[in-house]
Order: C-alpha cells, then structure tokens, then sequence
C-alpha cells in the first residue's frame, strides 16, 4: 500500500524544524514540497486506477452476465424452435403415411374397376360371338327354307 506523504505546508521546515535561511535550503524545501505533491498525485492517479480497474471488473462481469443471458435465451429458442420443427415434420409423416394408404387404396380400387371392364368386355365379345353365330344360323336356316320352298315348288 502507498502511504500518503506529509502536506506540503509542513514541509517548508528544514530538517531541525526551523525555516530555511540559505537559498540551498529554500531551494530543498521547494523540491521537497513538489516531491510531497507529486507523490500526493500520483496516490490519486493510483486510487482512480484501482476505481478504474474495478469498474472495468464490474463492467466484464455484467458485460459476460448480459452475454450469458443472451446465448441461454437464444439456445432456448433455438431448442424450442427445433421441437416444433420436429413436431411438424412428425405431423407431416403421419399425413405422408395416411395419404400414402390412401393412393394405395385408390390404386386397388382402380384395378379392381380395371379386372370388371374387362370382364364385361370379355361377357360382351362372348355375347357378341354368340350373336354372330346366331345371325349366320339364322340366315343359314332362312337360305334352306328358301331353298326346301323352292324345292317343293318345282
């Protein structure tokens, strides 16, 4: 610790405690004086170093709260912002997953409606095969009676 030198009004005494006679000795009071306030300023310089240096402390500290605080704040939002992003992609798997049964289902369906027009395709040129062969035994039958009633007039 610094210890504050003696006031520079009680310094002007020489060394026995009388006043200063010779120049010498009223030039060594001067410096003695000036050495007494320097050294008074420079525990001043140095109280208001220590008071800086504390405030800068203080200042670090408040300064590394503030930035504690933000990454805290911003890392919460950051964990809530991702379990929502999570939920939805969640939610849209689920969806995914139902459309999917979905198309599934209408792709079956659609085949099925496929395997019955072409039944009925199948029933109707069956049917029309049978029509043809009844229209040509039809008009087989009608040529020989034609041809039995030509016959039976000649």
């Amino acid at each position: 610790t610094v210890q504050e030198p003696q006031a520079a009004s009680g310094s002007a005494t020489a060394a026995n405690g009388s006043f200063p006679t010779t120049i010498e000795q009223i030039v060594q009071a001067r410096r003695i004086a000036i050495a007494e306030e320097e050294a008074q300023r420079l525990v001043r310089i140095h109280a208001i170093l220590d008071e800086d240096t504390v405030s800068r402390r203080r200042l670090e500290s408040l300064m590394n709260t503030k930035i504690n605080e933000a990454v805290e704040e911003r890392t919460r939002n950051l964990k809530t912002q991702a379990e929502l992003v999570i939920s939805l992609l969640e939610k849209h798997k689920e969806q995914t997953s139902v459309l999917s049964q979905l198309l599934k289902g209408q792709k079956d369906k659609l085949r099925t409606q496929e395997d019955k027009i072409n039944t009925y395709e199948q029933i109707f040129n069956a049917h029309k095969r049978q029509l043809d062969t009844q229209t040509k035994h039809i008009t087989f039958q009608d040529d020989l009676m034609r041809t039995l009633k030509v016959q039976a007039r000649s």
